[in-house]
Protein backbone atom coordinates (compact mmCIF):
# COMPACT_ATOMS: atom_id res chain seq x y z
CA UNK A 1 0.00 0.00 0.00
CA UNK A 2 1.11 3.12 -1.02
CA UNK A 3 2.29 5.85 1.59
CA UNK A 4 -0.66 8.37 1.91
CA UNK A 5 2.53 11.47 2.17
CA UNK A 6 3.45 9.98 -2.17
CA UNK A 7 -0.19 11.42 -2.43
CA UNK A 8 0.34 14.72 -0.58
CA UNK A 9 3.96 15.25 -2.26
CA UNK A 10 2.36 14.05 -6.05
CA UNK A 11 -0.48 16.52 -5.03
CA UNK A 12 1.48 19.58 -4.69
CA UNK A 13 3.54 18.91 -7.43
CA UNK A 14 0.96 19.12 -9.92
CA UNK A 15 -0.64 22.07 -8.15
CA UNK A 16 1.83 23.91 -5.82
CA UNK A 17 0.49 25.94 -2.83
CA UNK A 18 2.49 29.02 -1.46
CA UNK A 19 3.16 28.53 2.26
CA UNK A 20 2.64 24.56 1.66
CA UNK A 21 6.39 23.81 0.97
CA UNK A 22 8.01 24.27 3.99
CA UNK A 23 5.63 21.76 5.72
CA UNK A 24 5.70 19.26 3.19
CA UNK A 25 9.38 18.86 3.15
CA UNK A 26 9.54 18.75 6.95
CA UNK A 27 7.15 15.81 7.04
CA UNK A 28 8.76 14.05 4.18
CA UNK A 29 12.22 14.78 6.06
CA UNK A 30 10.16 13.08 9.38
CA UNK A 31 9.15 10.05 7.38
CA UNK A 32 12.41 9.21 5.48
CA UNK A 33 14.45 9.96 9.11
CA UNK A 34 11.64 6.83 10.16
CA UNK A 35 11.59 4.92 7.58
CA UNK A 36 15.23 4.96 5.99
CA UNK A 37 18.12 3.44 8.73
CA UNK A 38 21.00 4.79 6.42
CA UNK A 39 20.26 8.44 6.40
CA UNK A 40 18.79 8.54 10.07
CA UNK A 41 22.40 7.51 10.74
CA UNK A 42 23.62 10.27 8.83
CA UNK A 43 21.43 13.01 10.50
CA UNK A 44 22.18 11.62 14.04
CA UNK A 45 25.82 12.45 13.30
CA UNK A 46 24.97 15.85 12.14
CA UNK A 47 23.10 16.53 15.33
CA UNK A 48 19.92 16.41 13.49
CA UNK A 49 16.52 14.73 14.13
CA UNK A 50 12.91 15.80 13.21
CA UNK A 51 12.33 17.60 16.42
CA UNK A 52 15.33 19.89 16.21
CA UNK A 53 14.41 20.86 12.52
CA UNK A 54 12.45 24.15 12.09
CA UNK A 55 13.48 24.80 7.85
CA UNK A 56 14.15 22.75 5.75
CA UNK A 57 17.10 24.76 4.57
CA UNK A 58 18.14 22.38 7.79
CA UNK A 59 17.54 19.44 6.30
CA UNK A 60 20.58 17.48 5.63
CA UNK A 61 21.43 16.17 2.20
CA UNK A 62 23.13 13.36 1.51
CA UNK A 63 26.01 14.01 -1.03
CA UNK A 64 25.78 12.03 -4.28
CA UNK A 65 28.72 9.60 -3.82
CA UNK A 66 26.77 7.66 -0.67
CA UNK A 67 24.67 6.60 -3.50
CA UNK A 68 27.71 4.59 -5.06
CA UNK A 69 28.14 2.93 -1.69
CA UNK A 70 24.57 2.28 -0.10
CA UNK A 71 20.99 1.89 -0.90
CA UNK A 72 18.99 4.55 0.53
CA UNK A 73 15.33 4.03 0.68
CA UNK A 74 12.47 3.79 3.00
CA UNK A 75 11.35 0.90 1.97
CA UNK A 76 10.21 -1.90 -1.16
CA UNK A 77 11.63 -0.47 -4.69
CA UNK A 78 9.25 -0.56 -7.50
CA UNK A 79 12.33 0.31 -9.87
CA UNK A 80 15.91 0.49 -9.38
CA UNK A 81 17.93 2.82 -12.14
CA UNK A 82 21.53 2.61 -12.28
CA UNK A 83 23.92 5.30 -12.77
CA UNK A 84 26.07 4.76 -15.93
CA UNK A 85 29.63 3.54 -13.89
CA UNK A 86 31.59 6.54 -16.10
CA UNK A 87 33.58 7.75 -13.14
CA UNK A 88 34.58 4.91 -11.58
CA UNK A 89 33.44 1.97 -13.40
CA UNK A 90 30.80 -0.16 -13.45
CA UNK A 91 31.80 -1.88 -9.54
CA UNK A 92 30.48 1.29 -8.79
CA UNK A 93 27.71 2.42 -9.77
CA UNK A 94 24.97 4.86 -8.14
CA UNK A 95 21.60 3.26 -7.43
CA UNK A 96 18.41 5.19 -7.50
CA UNK A 97 15.75 3.19 -5.71
CA UNK A 98 12.13 4.36 -6.82
CA UNK A 99 10.29 2.99 -4.37
CA UNK A 100 6.86 4.14 -6.00
CA UNK A 101 7.19 5.14 -10.00
CA UNK A 102 3.54 7.63 -9.57
CA UNK A 103 5.91 10.14 -7.53
CA UNK A 104 8.61 9.91 -10.17
CA UNK A 105 6.25 10.38 -12.84
CA UNK A 106 4.73 13.55 -11.17
CA UNK A 107 7.87 15.46 -10.97
CA UNK A 108 8.39 14.77 -14.49
CA UNK A 109 5.38 15.35 -16.41
CA UNK A 110 4.40 18.79 -15.31
CA UNK A 111 8.26 20.41 -15.74
CA UNK A 112 8.40 18.86 -19.42
CA UNK A 113 5.34 20.06 -20.42
CA UNK A 114 5.49 23.66 -18.64
CA UNK A 115 9.49 24.12 -20.15
CA UNK A 116 9.52 22.47 -23.20
CA UNK A 117 5.95 21.58 -25.15
CA UNK A 118 4.16 24.81 -26.63
CA UNK A 119 1.16 25.34 -24.49
CA UNK A 120 -1.24 22.12 -24.96
CA UNK A 121 0.75 20.53 -28.03
CA UNK A 122 1.76 17.12 -28.54
CA UNK A 123 5.10 16.79 -30.45
CA UNK A 124 6.38 14.36 -32.91
CA UNK A 125 9.35 12.90 -30.66
CA UNK A 126 12.84 11.80 -31.80
CA UNK A 127 14.93 10.08 -29.40
CA UNK A 128 18.70 8.78 -30.30
CA UNK A 129 18.77 6.73 -27.25
CA UNK A 130 18.77 2.82 -25.96
CA UNK A 131 14.77 1.92 -25.42
CA UNK A 132 14.25 0.75 -22.23
CA UNK A 133 13.74 -2.61 -23.51
CA UNK A 134 17.67 -2.55 -23.75
CA UNK A 135 18.58 -0.59 -21.13
CA UNK A 136 15.34 -1.26 -18.31
CA UNK A 137 17.80 0.53 -15.49
CA UNK A 138 18.63 3.64 -17.09
CA UNK A 139 16.32 6.55 -15.33
CA UNK A 140 17.28 8.15 -18.91
CA UNK A 141 15.68 5.64 -20.95
CA UNK A 142 12.49 5.70 -18.49
CA UNK A 143 12.17 9.18 -18.92
CA UNK A 144 11.90 9.33 -22.97
CA UNK A 145 9.49 6.71 -23.04
CA UNK A 146 6.98 8.17 -20.35
CA UNK A 147 7.84 11.50 -22.17
CA UNK A 148 6.87 10.16 -25.50
CA UNK A 149 3.80 8.13 -24.17
CA UNK A 150 2.42 11.15 -22.67
CA UNK A 151 3.05 14.33 -24.88
CA UNK A 152 4.22 12.53 -28.30
CA UNK A 153 2.01 12.78 -31.60
CA UNK A 154 -1.08 10.60 -31.38
CA UNK A 155 -0.11 7.60 -34.01
CA UNK A 156 3.52 8.10 -33.56
CA UNK A 157 5.28 5.81 -30.74
CA UNK A 158 8.77 5.08 -29.48
CA UNK A 159 11.91 6.29 -31.91
CA UNK A 160 14.26 4.29 -29.72
CA UNK A 161 17.50 2.62 -31.54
Amino acid sequence: MREPLFDEVANFIESPQSGRFEFLALRVFEHQFEHNLPYRKFCLKRGKTPDKIHSYREIPAVPTAVFKEMDLSCGPSEMIFLTSGTTQGAAKRGRHLIQDLTLYHASLKPNFAAHLLPEGQRLRILVLFASPKLMPQSSLSHMFETVIDTFGSEGERLFFF
